[in-house]
This record gives structure tokens, sequence and C-alpha cells, in this order.
């Protein structure tokens, strides 16, 4: 014993001479050493202890034992303890044994037990006292070394078991290799924290490399990089000749728990059931031979971030097949080709475990480095060989995710029925990536749950979703496309997105449910990134784009359709109802808010319903067809196309079901491009185009909407002040360091002149319709154009030379070329206007009463506005050509073009019919008896080559019964002749006398019909001038209460003025009109036209009630005066001057009652000519005056002849000729001029007679008629200026006397006795026209009126 003691000793004394390092140990004889203690020096291990270390031999024999002692060793190990600075391993038992194959006896099998693994943190494990007995012979007792070895609580690292077994043959070529490889574990567990993972200082010094080194190696890295992939290949060549054939590792379970102390974060991670295989076998391939390995990885449930039994990630089955092939020749590269399949996945986003992983993500400071910009290096062309060329397939049948709100509670449950990426790097431009994803569907987390509640088989996948999607396709890799720089690389990386089909459901507790938990997270990322954004924001940027990353994106969605169902309340409400007045001059602006009996002014907001049906159900939805998006980052453009979209709105009770369908808006073929401008004055251009826009207005929508709105900023200031009070104490805190940095950030003075941007607009068809007034049904189309351009361009009046401008104006262009604006018939414009201000007058209280029910929040108007940057200059319209049109009774238009067609057709019926009389009574004068063959022959007659007897009676009525049919024939020829013309929409439906269907038959065979001279032609028109429509300032009128309906479930009673007592507004003119050449005609036939034209503006400006909903208003109470007549009417409403220039006028009065006529007129024709109107009094001045009669050419024609060109004459004709009408009339107050009728506000009432004082009672007419001599000096111009007597007009005549050398131009009469004739029945037919010809057209008024 005591040798033994000795022998270790000794042997301890040498080895730790020739290790550098103490060994303590002691023999338990000669197989077996005990209590193994190496201290080391140096290095990174400080101390090594085994317990026991055994070696056993299988074989008596001793000569064979020892010359194959390593092919039978056996080796056991028991209590191994490593210890290093940090950590510590312990080794309960290992055992080694080597053996032979027990069938071949060729291969050696090698296995390798160890049981259990722990590592522990670097505290002591044996102290000074134990160390020192062990020096002295004292050992390590069993009960020490075992409780050193269970005291797992702070353990690292723990394997259970761990067995290795492999076994190795011989191959003659090859020499040693590994045949079989099986490694099985027990369950692991590992423990981190965050000293663990914190990176040492020396390991972020020695990372970063001076950027001259870089660079300089740029260019031999590129140039040995092909080099380096055929070594590379090679290397693995070699190195798979040492692979296992067969490789087998199995581990059942996998712990991995982290803890942060500092942030308070502990999160576990499973995996289970992991299973790996390998096989190695050779292949022959059209490259060549290569080495086959066929790996196959599988989990059976990985649980990462787990926490009271939910994870973050829970994937219950993943397989991995993977194929690599391995060419024994370098010069082929590697191919790999890899299979994942996943099972149940489900991913938990529960931010309350999230939020920690966030403050630690957004807690670490990014070193910053500053570094000179230098020039980009050219990169050498990409080569085609690739060191390891792989494809990736990945599929997963369901994914599901679940979004957690912050208090931990499911809110969001997202579910991808089918799942398919394919990735690969075979193609020359590099990695491209397929996904496909099946049905999506995002559910409300509650929702979902009473989904399965109430289904016994499951939720389908569309029922009751937020969100659905049919199918998504993705493309990403590199793709062939123009670059905008001349050496930039060809190959961009695009992403392309296609979507099926796509549905979006909202409610409002969906909406609230997303604005809330957005503003939570967004509250949330806000207050753990406010040191990096304060961080990021010292840093600069690049302006010039790096040219990495996905340059193109492209997104192609099928069809998209939007819905939101909703409810509004119908409680009737009580609101303010202050009136804003204008006293003017005499008062300003004043606001009343209480009545004349002192109670305040209030309006009653009511619902049309019973009052217990408190809530109205609606449903908005827009359709999107067909919408591709490209985003261009190498061109910084933007494109969006869209075929179609609309929008249908729809209402109903509760206990009702929709009803119709109300489409608001419908839009085609609609593009939208942005760009970045190129120049330097523009930063962005932007187009929007469209081929038809329709769009429709209707209160209800307009009161949901607005209500919606309310709803949602209530929610989001309850959602702020939440907010406010959790960030007050963190907004405190950083109040100071916020502080510090404004005051130590320079502040940059100078102003850069900001770049506009440009956005265009063009619609080819847009179609506005509204609701007008109170539940009107009926549509009209009061305003046409074709292409429209609306510019914005600066106003010259703008200084362009101040540095900092304040404001800039801008002018606003608008131009056509071909503008209609139609007076529909029958269209009460009046009426219309006081309806509409009524309704929008009722929507706001409507809106006001909401307002106060649902945030009922008072605004802040403590703080003054910011005046605007951006002023409006002036309004400029261009259009090549403007219609306006006043619309008649169809039916009436109708007589008046067929009455022409049937008049023709009449006559010559009339001349058909005579004749065969005739033809009828000349044969029937012979008797039968003296017929002859001649007479027979004549009483023979044909007709469309039938042969007809004029004697037989019925013969001739056969005859005359087709005469009648060709005649009507004729007509309806020409009737097809006729262009349709298309009428305002007023006459759909509701005119009086006839059915609907004959009514649009007939409106389609109504043409535009033009007279045979216009009433009025003007060339080359110019308006300069001043218009001002104002209104004069009056005492508050008195108020009366009337029931406004607003759209279909709403009616508010409020107050407005009486009828009678608002005064109306007038026009103040000081224009100049100017025209190259007018033509005007007139004739007794206009008359009618005139009655339709006054009668249109009678119904356009009567007063009439428009509303379906309450046909039985009130009655109005009865007017105690009339209204003016038209003329008082003028002479209230038009103030001012008014000057008209011509150049050349035509004067074209017709001698007939027929407006076609072309020939019978008389003519006026004069060179320039001025008119001039003001208050009381029009002046007429002309030069070049003369009047044609057509009473030779009517003498002519009557008796069919022919006159030659230029025989006749002017009857008169004058060089000068001036007309001055005065105007004079005589009313109750004394002052025909005073047109202020009204009380003014100082008065405080109104009036009791407003008309009466200013009706005319009688009316003077002073007409100066003045025809002179025009001498050859006043040719110079009409408005002479030279010295001389003047009319006054201010026109210069000359002297009396006449100059011998200059001819005098007197005025000259014409007269025969034709015309005399000629005269006298034009005279009578103007001045006592035919009866018929004015009642024609009144009767059909009246007949209207009394429907």
């Amino acid at each position: 014993m005591l040798f033994c003691s000795f022998a270790s000793r000794l042997l301890a004394w040498i080895l730790s001479r020739v290790a550098g390092a103490t060994i303590r140990f002691r023999f338990g004889g000669w197989k077996c050493i005990r209590d193994l203690v190496v201290e080391f020096k140096k290095g990174a291990i400080e101390s090594v202890s085994v317990g026991e270390i055994k070696l056993s031999l299988r074989r008596g024999k001793w000569m064979m034992v020892v010359a194959n002692i390593a092919r039978y060793l056996s080796v056991s190990i028991t209590d191994l303890v490593l210890k290093m600075p940090k950590a510590s391993i312990e080794v309960k038992e290992l055992k080694v044994d080597i053996s032979k194959d027990g069938q071949s006896k060729q291969n050696l099998i090698v296995k390798l037990q160890i049981s259990p693994i722990v590592v522990q943190r670097s505290e002591p494990r044996v102290s000074c006292d134990q160390l020192s007995n062990f020096c002295t012979g004292g050992s390590l007792s069993a009960s020490q070394s075992s409780s050193s070895m269970m005291d797992r609580s702070s353990a690292l690292f723990i394997c259970e078991d761990f067995a290795l077994s492999c076994e190795f043959g011989h191959d003659r070529e090859v020499g040693v290799i590994i045949k079989n490889v099986d490694v099985a574990c027990g369950e692991i567990a590992v423990n981190l924290n965050e000293e663990l993972l914190s990176k040492s200082k020396s390991s972020s010094h020695t990372s970063s490399q001076p950027d001259t080194a870089i660079g300089s190696t740029i260019d031999s890295v590129a140039s040995k990089k092909p080099h380096k992939k055929q070594q590379m290949i090679a290397t693995l060549s070699k190195y798979t000749s040492l692979c296992p054939e067969k490789v087998s590792f199995s581990l059942p379970k996998l712990d991995v728990r982290f803890v942060h102390r500092e942030y308070d974060l502990s999160v576990e991670n499973n995996i289970m059931g992991i299973q790996l295989k390998s096989i190695k076998s050779q292949s022959s391939e059209d490259v060549g031979e290569t080495t086959r390995l066929d790996v196959q990885l599988d989990f059976s449930e990985i649980h990462l971030l787990r926490e009271a039994g939910t994870s973050v990630l829970e994937i219950l089955k993943v397989d991995v097949a993977s194929l690599f092939y391995i060419p024994i020749q370098p010069t082929s590269p590697i191919r790999a080709e890899i299979d994942v399949k996943l099972g149940g996945t489900q991913c938990n986003v529960i931010m309350n475990r999230l939020k920690p992983w966030l403050r630690l993500h957004f807690s670490k400071k990014k070193r910053m480095v500053l570094r000179e910009e230098t020039s980009t290096l050219d990169k050498p062309p990409p080569t085609d060989t690739k060191a390891i060329m792989w494809t990736c397939t990945v599929s997963a049948p369901e994914m599901t995710i679940v979004l957690y709100s912050i208090s931990g509670l499911p809110l969001y449950h997202g579910c991808s029925q089918s799942s398919h990426v394919f990735a690969n790097n075979i193609s020359n431009t590099g990695t491209s990536v397929h996904m496909e994803l099946g049905e999506l569907n995002l559910h409300m987390a509650d929702e979902y749950q009473e989904c399965l509640k109430e289904s016994l088989f499951g939720v389908e996948s569309n029922s009751g979703s937020l969100i659905n999607v049919a199918k998504v396709s993705l493309d990403w890799g590199k793709k062939d496309m123009e670059s905008s720089e001349e050496d930039g690389p060809k190959s961009k990386l695009v992403l392309s997105v296609d979507v099926t089909g796509m549905g979006v459901f909202f409610t409002f507790k969906r909406v609230e449910s997303l604005i809330s938990t957005a503003m939570s997270f967004q509250a949330l990322l806000k207050n753990m990134s406010s040191f990096e954004t304060r961080t990021s924001q010292s840093r600069g940027r690049s302006s010039k784009s790096s040219g990495k990353g996905t340059r193109l994106l492209k997104l192609n969605l099928e069809r998209c359709s939007v819905k939101y169902c909703g409810e509004v309340g119908l409680e009737n409400t009580v609101v303010a109802d202050p009136k804003r007045v204008n006293y003017g001059s005499q008062g300003g602006r004043v606001v009343i808010s209480n009545s004349d009996d002192g109670t305040p002014r209030v309006a009653d907001v009511m619902s049309t319903i019973s009052d217990k049906r408190k809530n109205l159900r609606y449903s908005i939805s827009l359709d999107i067809f067909h919408l591709s998006l490209c985003v261009n980052k190498e061109k910084q453009s933007t494109q969006i196309e869209l075929e179609r979209a609309r929008s249908v709105y729809q209402d109903h009770l509760e206990e009702h079901k929709p009803e119709t369908k109300l489409a608001l808006f419908d839009m085609q073929n609609a593009k939208f491009v942005r760009r970045s401008g190129g120049l330097k004055e523009v930063a962005v251009c932007s187009l929007f185009s469209a081929t038809d826009i329709t769009v429709r207005w209707e209160p209800d929508v307009q009161l949901s909407l607005v209500e919606l709105g309310l709803q949602l900023k209530l929610l989001v200031h309850n959602q702020k002040l939440q907010g406010h009070g959790n960030e007050h104490m963190e907004d405190v805190m950083r109040g100071s360091e916020q502080k510090k940095e404004a005051i130590a950030e320079p502040v940059n003075l100078e102003k850069h002149k900001k770049k506009e941007s440009i956005f265009a607009v063009d619609v080819e068809m847009l179609s506005i319709y509204a609701e007008v007034g109170m539940g009107l049904m009926q549509w009209f189309r009061v305003f046409k154009s074709s292409r429209m351009q609306i510019s914005r361009i600066p106003s010259a009046s703008c200084p362009s030379d101040a540095k900092v401008p304040i404001s800039t104006t801008w002018d606003w262009v608008i131009q056509g070329l071909d503008v209609h604006i139609c007076l529909p018939y029958r269209l009460q414009l009046r009426a219309i206007d006081d309806s509409v201000e009524e309704m929008l007058r009722a929507l706001k209280l409507v809106i006001a009463a909401r307002t106060s029910v649902i945030f009922p929040m008072k605004k802040d108007t403590s703080k003054p506005k910011k005046p605007s940057s951006i002023k409006f200059g002036s309004l400029k319209f261009c259009i090549r050509k403007i219609t306006a049109d006043i619309e008649e009774e169809p039916l009436q238009g109708w007589l008046d073009e067929h009455y022409q067609l049937m008049k023709n057709e009449a006559s010559e019926l009339a001349v058909r019919l005579k004749f065969l009389d005739e033809c009828v009574s000349r044969i029937n004068q012979f008797p039968k008896t003296t017929e002859t063959i001649d007479s027979t022959q004549e009483r023979l007659t044909f007709l469309n080559g039938v042969e007809i007897d004029v004697r037989d009676p019925s013969a001739v009525s056969k005859m005359q019964g087709e005469i009648y049919k060709q005649s009507f024939r004729s007509y309806y020829k020409a009737c097809q002749n006729l262009a349709p013309s298309e009428g305002s929409g007023a006459c759909r439906e509701g005119i009086d006398g006839g059915d609907d269907g004959m009514i649009e038959v007939i409106k389609t065979l109504d043409p535009l019909r033009d007279y045979a001279s216009p009433l009025l032609c003007g060339t080359s028109v110019k308006c300069e001038g001043r218009l001002v429509l104002a209104q004069q300032a009056t005492s508050f009128q008195p108020q009366i209460h009337k029931e406004v309906y607003i759209g279909r479930w709403r009616k508010v009673n409020l107050l407005r003025s009486a009828s009678g007592t608002t005064p109306p507004m007038k026009t103040f003119t000081d224009l100049s009109v100017h025209f190259q050449k007018a033509e005007v005609a007139f004739g007794v036939g206009y008359e009618p036209v005139f009655a339709d034209v006054s009668y249109a503006f009678t119904v356009a400006l009567r007063r009439a009630n428009l509303s379906v909903r309450n046909p039985n208003p009130p009655p109005i109470p009865p007017k105690k005066e009339k209204n003016l007549p038209w003329w008082d009417d003028m002479r209230n409403y038009i103030h001012g001057n008014i000057n008209l220039l011509f150049s050349e006028t035509i004067f074209n009065i017709l001698a007939t009652t027929d407006p076609y006529e072309k020939l019978d007129k008389l003519q006026v024709i004069t060179g320039s000519m001025e008119i001039q109107q003001s208050d009381g009094r029009v002046y007429v001045s002309a030069n070049d005056f003369k009047i044609f009669l057509s009473s030779l050419e009517s003498l002519a024609n009557s008796r069919g002849l022919k006159l030659p060109k230029g025989i006749s004459g002017a009857l008169l004709e004058a060089p000068a000729f001036t007309v001055e009408v005065t105007i004079g009339w005589e009313c109750e107050s004394g002052n025909p001029m005073n047109h202020y009728l009204f009380a003014f506000p100082v008065e405080g009432r109104a009036r009791e007679k407003v008309f009466d004082p200013f009706r005319s009672t009688s009316l003077s007419l002073r007409w100066t008629f003045s025809l002179r001599p025009s001498p050859s000096r006043e040719k110079q111009g009409l408005y002479s200026t030279e010295a001389g007597s003047s009319d006054v007009d201010g026109t210069v005549y000359g002297p009396p006397h006449k100059d011998d050398n200059v001819p005098i131009l007197s005025p000259t009469v014409n007269v025969g006795a034709h015309d005399l004739a000629w005269l006298i029945k034009f005279w009578n037919m103007n001045y006592l026209p035919p009866h018929k010809l004015r009642s024609f057209r009144w009767a059909s008024f009246w007949s209207s009126k009394s429907s």
C-alpha cells in the first residue's frame, strides 16, 4: 500500500513537470485510478477532476490483448468535472467500448455513453479544506461528489443521456471509412442568461477594419472568387468521402430557457421528437460521378417562447427531406434539393411576451462610424458558375396566427388553408422565390369562438370573417429591365404579387378593435423607440439610392370587395339654431341666438317613423375590379391602373330587409401615374385619368358617414386619454433630454424654396347626380361638356424675385371644347334653389344634433388659425363652343316639326285626289251605249302597274286608298330622315296628357330645329368690365316654423324667414361688349317662342313645393301685395351701364307668320354701331344705316317671275342714324330710381308695404330719332372729337355750309307703290297678328297648369 502511494505521487510529480500542471491522483488497483485532479496554470481550463477511471480488457491472453488493445478496449470514467472560469462541466459516468462486428468480424465498433452531462456556473464545487485534505492523502467522499452532481437548479446545460455508436471499416483505396453512426440523446435542457450571450469588447474592435484595407482587397477577392468556388467544391468532395454511409440521430426533447434579469425576461423553448437520418450513396449523373446524400430531418413538436402552456410559435410536425449531389470532379457545382413539410402551425403574437424583447432590442445602442464618401467601385461582372445550385420547397397545409392584446386577451384569429413556397438559384439571374397562399381568413377572436360553439362540425373558412383572400401568388427574383443609369446593372430585383379575390367586411365593433389595437401598439412602439428615433435623426442619409433591394414592385388584384355595416341613431333631438346676419354698414355681422320672445332659437330634429325605432341599419360597399399597382424605385415612379370601381349604399330598419340598392360611385378605366418631376422647380408630377366617372350624392349617405366619423373621432379621443395617463410620467422624464438635444442641435435659419407639385386630371365623362330639395325624385341634366381641362398656374402679379415669398397666388384656368347648358322643360329653379338652401341648412342642424349626442366636445378656438401659404387669384374660362338652350315641351315640338312635313304631303295628296276626281268625272260624262274603243281604253288607267277601271266604284275607292297609303309612306320616310335630339331627362315621366311610352317615342322624333334667321348671332365677341352681385342689408326678418325633410328617415322643424321678407340678389354692371359682326332677327312667328321662354322663366322663378314627402305643407299666409311686373323687376334687379359695340350689324324682321321664312322680310344693315344702356336711358348710334324691303321680290314671286340680282335698292339710306330712348316712371314713392325697397337695419322691423311704393303707375317714353348727313371727313371715325356742334351723344358733325371740294352724303328715301302696299301689310301683321298665333302656345301652357 505504501508502494502504491509512493508510486502515484512520483507519477503525479513527473506528469506535472511534463504537462505544466498540478496533477494528483491515487491508484485503486492496477486497472483503476481514483480521485484524479489536474490544475492548469494557464489556458481556459482551470482544473479537471475525475472520481474514478477503470480500464477493462475482455481477453485472457495478455499478448493478444496487448496486440489488439485498440480493438478490445473498454474505459469507464465516473464523476468527471471540467472546470473553467465561467462554467464547469460535470459528467456522472462516461463509458467507451471498442469491439468488432459480430457478423463480419471486420468492422470496428466504437461506443460512447455519457450520462448525465451537466454544465454549471463558475462556482467552486470543492472547498480549500477539501483540496488540502486531498493533498495530504484524503479523498472526496461519495456523498460529497453526488451532492455536487445532483445540484442542477442553476445548471446551464443538462443532457440526461448521450450514446454514440460508430462503425469503422476499411477500404483498400480510401483506407479507414466510417460506415454507420448512431447518436441517441436523452432529454436536453439549456438555461441561458444575458451574461452568457453578451459580447466582449475586444470582439467588437476586431470586427471593424479600415476602409482602405477593404478597398484594397476588393480586386484580389474578385479575381480569386471563381478559383475559391472550385476549391470549395473540391474540399467538399474530399470530405464527403469521410462522411458516414448512414447517420442516425435522435433527441426526444430539447428545452432552452433564457432569463434576462434586467428586463425581467424569462422564456422557454421546447423541441420534441428530433430525428435525423442520412444515407450516402454513389450515383451517375450527366455531369459525371456524384456522391448522393439523402438527409431526412423530422421534428414532432416545436414550441418557441412558451409560457403558461401557450407558445408564441407552435409547429406540430416538421419533415425535411434533403438530397445533396456532390460531384467527384470539382468542375460541376453541388446540387441540393430540399423539401420541407410543416404540419399544424400556429403563431401566437402575445404582446406582453414580446414587450421585453422589444425593450431589449430598442435599448441597444448602435455604434455609429463616420466615414468619408468614397467613389463607387466597379463591380466585376457576375460569373455563371455557382458553387451550389439548390432548390427548396416548403409546404404547410394550415397555418394559424393569433394576435393578443397587451393585456393578454386574444384579438384576431388568422388562418391560411394551404401554403407553398418554391425557391431556387438555378437561373443566371440569381435566387428566385415563388409562393402560393391558399384561402386566407382573418376573424375576430371572440366571433371565431362563437362560431365554434354554434357549429358542431367546425367553422367554415369564410364564415363571419373580417378579411377573406381567395388566393395569393408571389414571385421574387431578378429580371432584365431598363436601368436609368448607363453603368447600372440591367437585372433588377422584382417582387410580383397576384391576388385572385379579396373581401373585407367591417362593422363598428371591428373598426373599433382595429383602431384601439393599432393605437395601443403604436404607443408601445413609440415609447420603446424614443431613444433610437433620436439617434437615427442625428445620422445622415445618402440622397442617392444604393441600388440594392427590391427595385420593382407589382401588385395585381383581380377583385376586391370592401363592405361596412353600421347603425345610425334616429333619436329626436333639440339643437341650437343661431342665425348669422349681415347688417352691412349699419351693424356688420351679428349672430342672433334668441327669438323675439327671448327664448333661444332652436330646431327640432325628428324621425319620420315611430319613436320606438331608434336605430337605422345601413351598409356601404366598394367593389374593385382588376387593380394593378407598379412601384419603380429605379425611376421613382408609381402607376396604378383600375378597370372599374363602384360603391353601393343600402339602409333599412332593424326588422326589415334591405330594399333597393343606391349606386353612389362608379368609375371605369382609371389610371394614376406619379413620378419625380426632374425639373428644379417641380418635385412630383401626377396624372389621374378615367374614361367614365359617375357620382351620386344622397343626404342619408352623408349623415351615415358623418355619424361614423363622429364615432371614430370619439374612439380615438378616448384612446388618447387612456394613453395619456399611462405615458404622462414617461413624457416628463423624456422632456428634459429632448430639451437638451433641442438646445444642442444647431438651427438652420435658411429657408429653401419649396418645390411645387403638378397634379393633372383627365376625365372623359363625368356624371354627378344629387338629390335636390326634399325628396324630388326626378333628375335633370343642366350641364354637359366634352373634354375639359382644369389648370392651376402662378398669378402673373406675384413677385417672382422675392427670396422668401410669404404666400403664393394661383390662378385657375378652365378650358373646354364644347359646353352645353340646358334649362330643362318646366324646371322650377327658384323652388329648387330654396329647397336646396333649406336642405343644406337642415343637414347642418342634423349633423350638429348628432355631434352633440355622440361627441359633445367644444373646439379649442383659442389658438389662432395659421394663414394659408396658398391664395386664390382669379378664375379664367377658355371655352371654344358654348351652347345654352331652353327645352320646350317634346309633344309641342313634335307638332311644330311634323306640321311642315304633313303640310307638304297634304298638298301633294290634294293634287293627286283632284286629278283622280277630274278623270273619273270626265269619263262618266260619256254614256255607256256610245262607248268606243278609244273611250274604253281611256276609262282604263294604271296604278303601280295594275289596270283599273275608273267606272268601277270599288276600283276607284281602292285607288284612293293606295294614294293615301303612298302619301303616308312618303311622310314616314321623311320622318325617318329627322335626326333625334337628346333631351335633358325632364320629360321621362310625369308628362301631362299622354302615356310614358308614347312620350318616349315622340321624343325620339323631336330634333333640334333652327329658324331661317338666328335671333342673335355674333362673331368675335369680347367682354370687359365689372360685374357685381349684391344684396340689400335689411333688418332681421320675421321668422316662421317650417318642416324640412332630409332623406327618407329625418325631418327638421326649423325657423326660416317669412316669404317675401328677404331682399333679392341684384346685379350691378359696368360692361363693354365688342362684336365684330352681329345678326338679329325677329318676326311675329317668334312670339310663340318668346311665350315659351317667358313661361320657362316664369316657372323657373316662381315659388313651389317640391317635396314629395310633405305634399301638404301648412298653407302660406296670403300676400299683402302683388308681385312687380317684369319691367319693374328689371328696374329693381339690374343697375349700371352696358355698352354694346358692333363693327357690322344686320337686322331681319320677317314679314310673315312663318318663322322659317327666308325671302319675305325687312332688313336693316348698318356699319359700326354703338348701343349704350343705363338706368332709364337707351342710346343707339350707327353709320351707313340702310333699310331694305322684299316687296319687289314678293310681288315677282307671287307672279312666278324671277328678278335679276341687284335690281332692288334700299328703302332708306342714311350716313348716320341715332335714336335715344328716355324712360320715365311714376310711382307711389315719388322716387322711381330708389330701389332700396326693404327696411334698413336701423329701422328694426320689416316694412308693411315693400313693392307697392316702387310699383310704376305710369310710363313715359321719349324717342329721339336723327338721320344726318355725313361729309367725307366724318368717315375718319364715328366718334370724332373735332370742334363743332355736337349732339347729346357727343358725336361732332361738320358745319352746315357745303365745301365745294368735299361731297356731302345726305339721307335718301326710295319708295314705290308696291313698297307702300307691302309696308301696310307688314304693319297690320305686326300690330294685329293672327289670333291663333297668339293663343296657340298659351293654350298649351294653361292646359299644363290646370293639370
